[in-house]
């Protein structure tokens, strides 16, 4: 038995990747497609990728479609994708060193697990930074150095580690220029660049050093190259000096050449060049999409640009500060911590407390509805606005049984918070309700109102946990809006110092209520 369990093992080492179609049509994924790490051309359309979860659209036929787990995405975090346009294939590259190849022809999904299972290289170190496509190769800059992967037969070929002597260091990106390979580098390292022509890239010595720095961009347009340092400068480099051309007054989030221009992405501008760094637009953000810029291309001189908030937005051809969104439906954020079920609605709410019930860091957060099949988010500002006030942590949903239009959602520092609509929103509070802030004794004035548990009972009396006071079980006539509060000081004596907080409350069949 133990020479049969070696030989198995040994053979399962040693089975090459294959195609697998993982698509499960009884299942369907609610993704958020707001976080836009990436935005990248294929063909006739373009692929965005969010947090976890791909989305592909066609200006022409107006056509979105969604690749996620259920085809067989791992689901963890994606830091860049990249399209060839030769193999039409999606390269998806994730920070823990995962690289996916989706053919979307088939929808059949290829996992490359050879960076992930590379015990010389950190975890930490594995996270894929870029993709740059000549003939049949893919350079990979990563946390770790260069690895080369051939797109013909899906195999990997050498690895660059062109730290000091060989060592590991990040690469945030490289591009192809006069049959040079030019890679932009972290940790002081610069840019470097070799010859395509030398057979030994491995060799750490063929890589020369054209200046030291922390660089995060590099890109070749047209007959110019051009790279970007941590300090937010833009350079041309000509032969082996850099030519300084402009500060931006923020970070440079992505550097790509697209459709004809050069685009620098910044969090709220984006900069398109033609050929001569000799500026076209400038596209800003707007009161309507308060958000950052992540990356952004061109189709048919219209410029599409990722957003943390938004999705893709579209410019208008009339303006430079004006768009459209572009995304499939779907919750505000991935990172979900309260799901409450009732009347045909699903409510989402993101806020959070600690296992220690801590509510820092304090979260401003939006809350979700999925109602049939139709998403509909409230969005923090619309929610702010409308209460002009603050409210952080939103996590338990109660649904009015009364009026399910109505929904209460615990927040962990700031009340009880009662939606009807987008503009039918209160917050209840000390000074409204009969909710009870902490009592804290370096500050009496800190005010902490940490509402957690809700429920209805089969009187549709609303029943909700106030942690840290001496009487932390409260109940809500939602038609009389009378407030009676529960005194647990028999026992807990010391609220304050004694107890964490209160998770949740089931009511049972005869009314008895269960306090976690």
């Amino acid at each position: 038995m133990k020479t049969y369990f070696f030989i198995i093992t040994f053979l399962l080492a040693f089975v090459p990747s294959s195609w697998s179609q993982n698509y499960d049509t009884s299942w369907v994924g609610h993704f958020s497609y707001l976080d836009i790490k990436e935005v990248v051309y294929g063909d006739t359309k373009f692929y965005a990728a969010s947090e976890n979860a791909i989305f592909s659209y066609d200006p022409l036929s107006n056509q979105l479609s969604t690749i996620t787990t259920i085809n067989g995405l791992s689901g963890e975090l994606i830091s860049t994708i990249y399209y060839s346009t030769q193999y039409e294939l999606l390269l998806i590259g994730y920070e823990n060193g995962l690289i996916e190849v989706y053919k979307e022809s088939d929808q059949e999904l290829l996992k490359v697990i050879d960076i992930i299972n590379k015990t010389t290289i950190p975890p930490s170190q594995k996270k894929i930074n870029h993709f740059n496509e000549i003939d049949e190769v893919v350079y990979i800059a990563t946390d770790y150095g260069i690895s080369v992967y051939n797109l013909a037969d899906l195999e990997f070929g050498d690895t660059y580690y062109i730290g000091t002597n060989g060592s590991q260091v990040k690469v945030n990106q490289t591009t192809i220029f006069n049959n040079e390979i030019y890679a932009a580098c972290s940790s002081n390292m610069g840019i470097k660049k070799a010859s395509l022509s030398n057979p030994n890239l491995i060799d750490f010595q063929f890589w020369t050093t054209l200046i030291t720095g922390n660089f995060t961009n590099v890109a070749a347009f047209g007959s110019q190259l051009y790279t970007v340092n941590s300090s937010n400068r833009i350079f041309e480099i000509v032969g082996t000096s850099l030519n300084p051309l402009f500060v931006y007054p923020q970070s440079v989030a992505d550097l790509k050449v697209s459709d004809n221009s050069l685009l620098v992405t910044t969090p709220s501008k984006l900069y398109q060049y033609a050929t001569g760094f000799n500026i076209i637009d400038t596209y800003t953000t707007n009161p309507e999409f308060q958000t950052s810029f992540t990356s952004a291309l061109t189709i048919d001189n219209v410029i599409y640009i990722g957003t943390t908030d938004f999705g893709v937005l579209r410019s208008k051809t009339t303006s430079t500060s004006e768009y459209e969104e572009i995304h499939p439906q779907g919750p505000l954020l991935n990172s979900v911590f309260s799901l409450e079920y009732g009347y045909n609605n699903l409510w989402v709410s993101f806020g959070a407390y600690t296992i220690f019930f801590n509510p820092s860091p304090l979260q401003k957060r939006g809350v979700s509805r999925l109602y049939n099949t139709e998403w509909e988010n409230i969005r923090y500002d619309s929610i702010q606005n409308t209460i002009q006030s603050d409210v952080y942590n939103l996590n338990e949903i109660a649904i009015n049984p009364l009026d399910p239009s109505q929904v209460f959602i615990s927040s962990f520092h700031s009340g009880l918070l009662s939606i009807k609509s987008e503009d039918s929103i209160e917050l209840l509070n000390p000074a409204n309700s009969g909710l009870e802030s902490q009592i804290y004794e370096p500050n009496p004035n800190y005010i902490t109102i940490r509402i957690s548990g809700s429920s209805f009972d089969n009187e549709a009396n609303l029943w909700v946990l106030n942690s840290k006071v001496k009487n932390p079980l409260k109940k809500l006539n939602p038609s009389t809006n009378q407030w009676t509060s529960y005194d647990f000081t028999p026992i807990i004596p010391d609220p304050s110092g004694n107890e964490l907080g209160f998770s949740d409350i089931a009511i049972g069949s005869d009314g008895t209520k269960w306090i976690g």
